[in-house]
């Protein structure tokens, strides 16, 4: 392919002097010297071994975020949703095409909407915020009662660039907590009497 083309590209595996695999891009060049007649290969290798295991990593984390039975969130310092998973499509009832590009604070109810800046100010101070029970709208509307888990999202110098949230549905939860407090109740009047 190389005589006929002047060149190749593409990955191989190589073996180290130590017997170690890695992987390489390889580029491969004909070179002619025309008065000589002569032919000389030129080869360049990339080492990706590291690309090709982060590869591998980021396609781990992102099955965990697609498989996730809670919603997965992504937004960046202004509240804008940058990442979208399947679970917050079913939670929420807004398609990932719906939601990415636009403000989060679409799902929150009118009396709630101070919640998201008091929320941006800590994780820009770089906390995390832990089982933060509020209320959220799904798109036709009706209010539920959520659980959000928020952390910072951090570039590679360390600096905060957006915000990744967590939110599971707790409104059954919530119902049963109450029911359960209306039949302590109720028992503790009925032992009264």
């Amino acid at each position: 392919e190389v005589r006929d083309t002047g060149g190749w590209r593409g990955e191989l595996e190589e073996t180290r002097a130590n017997g170690d695999r890695s992987g390489v891009a390889s580029e491969w060049f004909l070179l002619k010297d025309a008065p000589s007649n002569s032919e000389a290969i030129l080869i360049f290798n990339t080492d990706i071994t590291s690309h090709s295991r982060d590869l591998a990593e980021v396609q781990f984390l992102a099955s965990l975020v697609k498989e996730s039975q809670d919603a997965i969130i992504s937004k960046d310092l202004s509240g804008i949703v940058t990442s979208w998973n399947q679970s917050a499509e079913q939670m929420f009832g807004y398609t990932a095409n719906e939601m990415i590009g636009q403000s989060i604070l679409r799902l929150f109810p009118p009396d709630r909407i101070k919640e998201e800046e008091t929320m941006l100010s800590k994780l820009r101070a770089g906390q995390r915020i832990d089982h933060y029970e509020t209320v959220r709208l799904r798109k036709d509307g009706e209010q539920f009662e959520i659980s959000l888990t928020l952390s910072p999202i951090r570039d590679r110098t360390g600096n905060i660039i957006g915000t990744s949230k967590i939110a599971r549905d707790i409104s059954k939860q919530v119902l049963l907590q109450a029911r359960l407090e209306e039949v302590q109740t109720e028992l503790l009047h009925v032992s009264r009497v």
